[in-house]
């Protein structure tokens, strides 16, 4: 992939092959990290293994068994509380996926409690019908 790149001196190399002059013509401005966002992202977590392959640059990871009925129960809970409007459940159930998402608010004991579920039928379509 090659080394870091600073995102703040590439927007002023664009800016200065735009013909414009950062800072003057172009303000460049820091925002910060917005909720969910990443600044590097992880590959592999410590339940995987890197192996080598028959190509000396190319590295594969071995994984464990995909609990798969697992985490289709996690999706579909996922979206139950997006077709609800439940903002915080929705991190929640994100962060609880396993996929690189680190959530702000905290985990609650899974699975969620009996007052959150709602029946496919209350929202008037099927959810998530490849996973059912």
């Amino acid at each position: 992939m090659g080394p870091p790149v600073s995102i703040h001196k590439l927007a002023e190399d664009l800016i200065g092959l735009s013909g414009l002059r950062p800072n003057r013509d172009v303000r460049i401005e820091i925002t910060g990290l917005k909720q969910g966002e990443k600044i590097s992202e992880v590959l592999m977590d410590n339940t995987s293994d890197l192996r080598s392959t028959s190509i000396e640059k190319i590295k594969a990871i071995s994984t464990g068994a995909f609990a798969f009925e697992v985490f289709a129960q996690r999706v579909r809970a996922l979206e139950r509380s997006a077709w609800e409007g439940d903002t915080d459940e929705v991190y929640r159930h994100l962060g609880s996926l396993n996929i690189g998402y680190n959530s702000q608010i905290p985990a609650r004991p899974w699975p969620a409690a009996a007052s959150h579920v709602v029946p496919v039928a209350a929202v008037g379509r099927t959810l998530a019908p490849e996973l059912s």
